[in-house]
């Protein structure tokens, strides 16, 4: 299955003090860094979404590109319809990661892609636990991603409601704190659990 991945580095950052969520530091290492090495792809074929330092993202995955004019502040999708523009759309499949869930399985990959080769029928998938839906998680045929376009040129910003639209499926894992998100100061001082 031709697949590539694409980190979401392209928030505000508002409840970290406005820092670049992607760079910043836990345990001595950027959340990127934590990232790309809990996907276990060649960096060849991971790609940054981010909107600042795209020089610093550069120096760690092969494509770094920012959310297109139209859709600027318009979160997460923003991300998805801006990559139509972009050579990720000829990959297949696109598996879509936030930059601040720093301890994702390590078999996150083959399970979305096994979901997809057992489930031709559908497009997308997203992680799930028992506790909740992780809808930033997700496993994406690259067809799809005009779809986002048009999602948030109607007016739509959430990924749960684009999903819907897409009929995707969850694909469940056991560990819930494997998809924790880092999104303020206190939750870095919060060992992993």
């Amino acid at each position: 299955m031709a697949l590539n991945a694409l980190i979401l580095a392209g928030g505000q950052g508002s409840r970290m003090g406005g820092c670049d969520k992607g760079l910043a530091m836990y345990e001595g290492v950027a959340f990127i860094d934590h990232v790309i090495r809990r996907l276990n792809l060649p960096l060849s074929r991971i790609a940054v979404s981010a909107n600042r330092n795209q020089a610093e993202y550069a120096k760690r995955a092969a494509q770094v590109f920012g959310d297109l004019p139209a859709y600027q502040n318009c979160g997460p999708l923003a991300a998805l319809a801006s990559a139509a523009e972009t050579g990720l759309a000829q990959a297949g499949w696109l598996l879509t990661v936030p930059c601040d869930t720093l301890h994702l399985p390590q078999d996150l990959c083959r399970r979305l892609t096994e979901a997809a080769e057992h489930n031709p029928d559908c497009r997308a998938f997203y992680a799930a636990t028992e506790a909740r839906r992780h809808y930033g998680v997700m496993l994406v045929h690259t067809d799809l991603l005009g779809s986002a376009a048009a999602y948030l040129d109607a007016g739509g910003r959430s990924i749960q409601g684009w999903l819907a639209g897409q009929h995707a499926r969850p694909v469940y894992f056991p560990n819930e704190a494997e998809f924790r998100n880092y999104n303020t100061l206190q939750d870095m001082e919060k060992p992993h659990a």
